[in-house]
C-alpha cells in the first residue's frame, strides 16, 4: 500500500521557500541538516517528494555528547533506501572544553554551521536547509525576552541568513508537522536531549503548552512579533549609515558629529542601530548604550569602553568609535614549528599526530598533510583584493574580504594577520573563517598537522 500524499500546505511552505531565494531554478543540490528527529524528517521527506533524490545531499553532525547509534541507523537505512547521499559529520572532541567562555549550545550551533557550510561547499550545494518550525522560533523569542534583549534583538530565527541558510518551515507549528510524520507514517528518534530540563531551552519549550493553553496562538504571535522585529532591525540598519551619511562598506574607526548622535534615548537608539551596522553590536548591554549615551552629552575626554576591544570618546563635538588599541596592522608571525605561538588572533597552537578517523574541520581548528606542508609558516594580513580558494568550491576562489564578511568578522578586525601559508607561499587557512584546498588529509596521510585557534582576542 502506498503512502498517503504529502500534506500539500507544508510542501506549499517548502516550495515557496526555496523559490523565493531562487533555489528551485537550476540543478545544484540542496544541503540538508537532518538529526533524525521528527521535524529534520518531516523537512527531508517533503524534499525527496519535492526534488527527488538527484537534488537532496543529507548530513547529519555528531557533537559527541551522546550516544548516536539509533540516528545513525535510521538515516544510513531511509537515505539509503531513496538513493539519498548521506553523511555522518563528526566534530572534533571534547566540545563541553572550548564551549567554556560562550556556553555549550553556541558553541555546538557554531560548529554544526560550520561543518554544514565547509561540506555545502564541497558538494556544491546552493542552499544549506534546516528543520526550524514555528515554536522554534517562539522558543527563541521568549528565550531573548528573558535574557533581556531589547527590541533590536527579539527578531528570533531568521527564515533564510547570508551563507545559503534557508528554514522552509519556520512559519510551520510543530503540531502540523507532527501531523505530517503521523500521516506518512515517517521515522523519527526521540532527542532525549530535548528533555533535559537542565537547558534553559528545555525549560522554556515544557511550559509552551501551558502558555497556548492560556492564550491561544501564542506560538504564532510570537512567531509575528519576531518578523516585525526583524523588519524593524533591517530598516533601522540602513537608517543609521542614511542619518550618519556613512556608506554600506563603512566600517571603525569613525567621528560621529554630536548633533548626529543626540542625546539620551534617541542616542541610544542611533548608536545602537549604527553599531549593528557596521557588524559591531555582539556582546552591547543596555549599560554600554547607556554610557554613550551618557558620554555623548558629557565634558570632553570621557570615554567608555565597548564589547570586542572598542572605546569610544569624545572629541569636542565629535564622538569618536574605535578600536582601543592603535590601528596599525601587526606585523607578520612567523612560525618555524610545532608549539603554541601568540598572535594578534589569540593563541595558535600547531602540533603534529598520526591520522585517525576522520573529524571536521572548523572556523577554529584545521587538519592538513604533514608531508604536503613545509614550515616556517607565515601568518600575515591579508592584501588588497585577496583571493582565496575555499575548500569544496572545486578551486574557485573567492574575496579574501567577502569570506571575512560572511563570517562576521567586524570591519575594524578585518586588516589583521590571519592568512596562514607555508614557506612555498601556498594559503592553507584563513584562520577563523575557512580552510583552503591547500594540503588536504587523504587515506595516504601518515602525519596530520593540526591547527588550532585557542584563547582568541
Amino acid at each position: 500500500m502506498s503512502a498517503p500524499a504529502p500534506d500539500p500546505a507544508l510542501m506549499d511552505a517548502v516550495r515557496a521557500a526555496l523559490r523565493t531565494v531562487g533555489a528551485l531554478s537550476g540543478d545544484a543540490p540542496w544541503l540538508l541538516a537532518v538529526s533524525g528527529g521528527q521535524d529534520s524528517m518531516v523537512l527531508l521527506d517533503l524534499c525527496f517528494e519535492l526534488g527527488g533524490a538527484g537534488r537532496i545531499r543529507a548530513a547529519t553532525v555528531d557533537h559527541g555528547l551522546r550516544p548516536f547509534t539509533a540516528e545513525t541507523r535510521l538515516l544510513e537505512r531511509w537515505c539509503g533506501e531513496r538513493g539519498i547521499p548521506w553523511r555522518l559529520l563528526r566534530l572534533a572532541p571534547d566540545l563541553r572544553s572550548r564551549a567554556a567562555d560562550r556556553g555549550l549550545e553556541a558553541q555546538a550551533r557554531s560548529e554544526r554551521y560550520d561543518a554544514l557550510f565547509a561540506m555545502a561547499d564541497e558538494v556544491g550545494a546552493s542552499r544549506v536547509l534546516t528543520a526550524h518550525t514555528r515554536d522554534d522560533q517562539a522558543e527563541t523569542v521568549l528565550l531573548r525576552l528573558l535574557r533581556g534583549a531589547g527590541p533590536l534583538g527579539l527578531a528570533g530565527i531568521h527564515a533564510s541568513r547570508p551563507g545559503r541558510l534557508l528554514r522552509p518551515l519556520l512559519g510551520v507549528g510543530r503540531d502540523a508537522v507532527a501531523a505530517y510524520a503521523d500521516r506518512r507514517t515517517l521515522p523519527w528518534v526521540r532527542d532525549p536531549g530535548n528533555e533535559d530540563l537542565d537547558v534553559r531551552r528545555c525549560r522554556v519549550r515544557a511550559i509552551l503548552p501551558a502558555l497556548e493553553a492560556a492564550a491561544p496562538g501564542a506560538a504564532a504571535v510570537l512567531a509575528r512579533d519576531a518578523a516585525v522585529a526583524a523588519d524593524h532591525a533591517a530598516g533601522l540598519r540602513a537608517w543609521a549609515l542614511e542619518h550618519f551619511e556613512l556608506s554600506s562598506d563603512a566600517s571603525l574607526p569613525l567621528d560621529l558629529p554630536l548633533a548626529r548622535v543626540g542625546r539620551g534615548p534617541v542616542a541610544r537608539l542611533r548608536i545602537h542601530a549604527l553599531l549593528r551596522a557596521l557588524g559591531a553590536a555582539d556582546g552591547l548591554t543596555r549599560s554600554h548604550l547607556e554610557a554613550l549615551a551618557d558620554l555623548a552629552a558629557g565634558r570632553d575626554g570621557r570615554a567608555a569602553d565597548l564589547p570586542g576591544d572598542l572605546v569610544a570618546t569624545r572629541r569636542g563635538s565629535i564622538l569618536h568609535l574605535g578600536p582601543r588599541a592603535a590601528t596599525r596592522c601587526p606585523d607578520a608571525v612567523e612560525i618555524h614549528g610545532p608549539g603554541r605561538h601568540p598572535t594578534p588572533l589569540g593563541l595558535l597552537e600547531i602540533t603534529e599526530e598520526a591520522r585517525g578517523d576522520p573529524i571536521a574541520d572548523d572556523q577554529r581548528e584545521v587538519r592538513f598533510d604533514r608531508a604536503a606542508v613545509r614550515f616556517p609558516l607565515r601568518l600575515r594580513a591579508p592584501r588588497r583584493g585577496e583571493r582565496f580558494a575555499p575548500w569544496g568550491l572545486g578551486g574557485h576562489t573567492r574575496l579574501v574580504s567577502r569570506l571575512l564578511a560572511d563570517g562576521k568578522v567586524p570591519r575594524h578586525r578585518r586588516p589583521l594577520p590571519r592568512i596562514l601559508e607555508d614557506a612555498e607561499g601556498q594559503v592553507l587557512w584563513l584562520v577563523g573563517c575557512r580552510r583552503s584546498t591547500a594540503a588536504p588529509v587523504r587515506e595516504g596521510t601518515a602525519v596530520v598537522l593540526l591547527a588550532r585557534l585557542t584563547e582568541v582576542r
